[in-house]
Parts: C-alpha cells; sequence; structure tokens
C-alpha cells in the first residue's frame, strides 16, 4: 500500500468522523494529537497533524456558509 493510499484513507475517516460528529471531531482530534506529544505527525501511514486539522477546520467553515 503507498503512502498516498494511507494518507488517502486517513483524510476519508475524518471526513466521515466530521460527517458523525461535526465540530467535536475537530476539537477531539486536537486534543489527541496533544496527548501524543504535539509532533508533526507526518509518517508514511498519516499526514501531517496541522494538516489533518486544516482540512477539518476549512470544512466547517463551509458548512458555517450554507
Amino acid at each position: 500500500q503507498s503512502s498516498f493510499d494511507s494518507w488517502f484513507q486517513e483524510l476519508a475517516a475524518d471526513a466521515f468522523a466530521l460527517h458523525l460528529t461535526g465540530p467535536a471531531i475537530f476539537f477531539s482530534l486536537s486534543e489527541f494529537f496533544q496527548l501524543l506529544g504535539g509532533d508533526y505527525g507526518l509518517s508514511c501511514t498519516h499526514p501531517a497533524n496541522d494538516l489533518r486539522r486544516k482540512i477539518l477546520f476549512d470544512e466547517l467553515q463551509k458548512g458555517e456558509a450554507n
């Protein structure tokens, strides 16, 4: 499995969680990242934590505009 596939699966899981829980996923995922030590989180299997938070935050802002 390529890094892109793994990243896509993680981002898809984030999108699904956003659909199910709304803003709660943004705050809980941010807190989870902080508990992990606040590092970048970037790896072959996971996109960077900041990227994941930014995508979730941008999607939440789009929802407010609708």
